[in-house]
């Protein structure tokens, strides 16, 4: 049985309005060398990547920092650099995303933290995070790709984000 013409447009303007709604509106790509501004690392947000045990299973760094360009030399001192920026998670709510780049980095992949009010909201490793338009808690969506399949989708419960779904 046919379906009508106007069922199939119906159908055709609601996917298209769901891509619409959940489109990117910032995207940052684990090859990503260079920020537009070195930003301080606040000392709480600084202390969650040091304890992270995922990322220094044997031992962490003595310090870790924010900076303009992936410029990362292991001979320069015990401090790992990361690039971070700023990102508008939500009206009037800031949030802070790293990237860590040097030895973090994997062959397309890095470990992304995302703060919000010196709080870890998100930690992922991926090939690139984007923040979506599409708004879950009060705050953007977010999406971790991985490769060029594999997606997944996290959403802001009122105290950090949680992985909602996944797609390859």
């Amino acid at each position: 049985m046919k379906r009508p013409l106007v069922f199939s447009f119906a159908v055709f303007c609601l996917a298209a309005v769901a891509q619409v709604a959940a489109a990117p509106v910032f995207v940052m790509k684990a090859t990503t060398t260079n920020v537009p501004e070195r930003i301080d690392l606040p000392e709480a947000d600084a202390q969650a990547i040091l304890n992270d045990a995922a990322e220094y299973p044997n031992e962490a760094p003595e310090a870790v920092a924010c900076q303009k360009e992936d410029t990362y030399d292991a001979t320069l001192d015990a401090t790992y650099r990361l690039l971070c920026v700023r990102v508008q998670l939500a009206p009037g709510q800031e949030g802070l995303l790293v990237m860590g780049t040097g030895d973090y980095r994997g062959e397309t992949d890095a470990p992304f933290w995302l703060f919000r009010k010196n709080q870890l909201v998100l930690k992922v490793r991926a090939d690139e995070v984007n923040l979506l338009s599409q708004m879950s808690g009060g705050m953007q969506m977010i999406e971790a790709v991985h490769g060029k399949q594999q997606v997944e989708r996290f959403a802001f419960n009122g105290r950090r984000y949680l992985k909602v779904g996944s797609s390859s």
